[in-house]
């Protein structure tokens, strides 16, 4: 019998797996997580010291997500996901935890199709931000 330590870590990196097969890195999830689960601003040199890397590799993800209309900048108290970007990310981590967990085999076509238009949109404004599309299952 698996102990519940071994799967929750085997979770974890299955989880990772999903997430990554959209092309967005172990940082960038990080930096997504806390702004989802803190509606709070988050200021760049506070989530580079939570998260562990440079200032200037969150600035680069946090301007990207700009670009691509899912987060936002308030010059003094810093970033949070816009609207559009909290509910795009909440279902994204939400279907990738499903399918994580077991329970879904794929992402949903909807989501497949909100996933292209995030891409679409950052392409559009000189976004560096590009997900791959999955197209089958890990």
């Amino acid at each position: 019998m698996k102990s519940t330590n071994n799967l929750s870590w085997h979770y974890h990196l299955r989880f990772a797996r999903v997430i990554n097969s959209l092309g967005i890195c172990d940082k960038s999830r990080m930096i997504l997580y806390c702004l989802l689960v803190d509606d709070k601003p988050w200021r760049v040199q506070t989530l580079a010291d939570y998260i562990g890397c440079s200032r200037a590799s969150v600035r680069h993800r946090l301007q990207s997500g700009h670009s691509g209309g899912v987060a936002t900048r308030d010059p003094v108290e810093g970033w949070t996901l816009t609207p559009m970007g909290r509910e795009f990310y909440t279902e994204l981590f939400t279907e990738a935890h499903d399918i994580a967990s077991g329970s879904r085999r794929w992402y949903s076509p909807g989501l497949i199709r909100r996933i292209r238009a995030v891409t679409t949109a950052g392409v559009r404004n000189n976004s560096a931000r590009t997900y791959r599309v999955p197209t089958r299952p890990l």
